[in-house]
């Protein structure tokens, strides 16, 4: 652990450590490590290849674009009326899948 306040802690997540939040992370002294250092959290070798992987993908099967906007949103149960009510449409995204689209041809 970096003695001077000024350092980063450079946080590179791989596996099961994606799911800890950072902020909560503790020093020795039961302390906030947030509150002594900045955090920073960089991708690994292995996911920046599983990055270009999925780009390449996406390069060369173009013809498989799949543009899904202004879904149909589920009815989630609200407190105050004791009922179940619907989540309200998504403003713009029509217009944004049918922007998309227009991009990919599709």
């Amino acid at each position: 652990m970096p003695q001077n306040p000024s350092d980063r802690v450079v946080i590179i997540p791989q596996g099961s450590l994606f799911q800890v939040p950072c902020p909560a992370l503790k020093r020795a002294d039961g302390s906030d490590l947030i509150d002594h250092h900045t955090l920073v959290t960089a991708l690994s070798i292995q996911v920046l290849g599983l990055a270009q992987q999925a780009r390449d993908r996406r390069l060369t099967h173009r013809d498989e674009v799949l543009i899904v906007g202004n879904p149909t949103m589920p009815a989630i149960w609200s407190p105050q009326q004791q009922t179940r009510q619907p989540l309200p449409t998504l403003p713009g995204a029509q217009q944004e899948a049918s922007a998309i689209a227009d991009l990919f041809n599709t």
